[in-house]
């Protein structure tokens, strides 16, 4: 029985300790970061290491609470 035991934590309870450290670990990463706040919408400063949105983007009626939440202040508009 204790033979069983160790057997099953061998295949089942190590293997998904692995997965929630690679989880986690991940979701603080920079490249996590980075990719968030490019699915949001904002735009990633790579020198200031932050995700940025416009004052217009901000004050749209159709803005996501997930963009707002990214973005760090606003930034002025991108140049055209």
């Amino acid at each position: 029985m204790k033979r069983i035991l160790l057997v099953l934590l061998a295949v089942v309870a190590i293997p998904a300790v692995a997965f929630v450290v690679d989880v986690v670990s991940y979701s603080r990463s920079p490249t996590y970061l980075i990719e968030s706040c490019l699915d949001h919408g904002g735009r990633w400063n790579y020198h200031l290491g932050k995700c940025e949105c416009t004052p217009e983007e901000l004050s749209s009626p159709t803005v996501t609470k997930e963009l707002i939440a990214h973005c760090d202040k606003p930034s002025p508009a991108p140049e055209r």
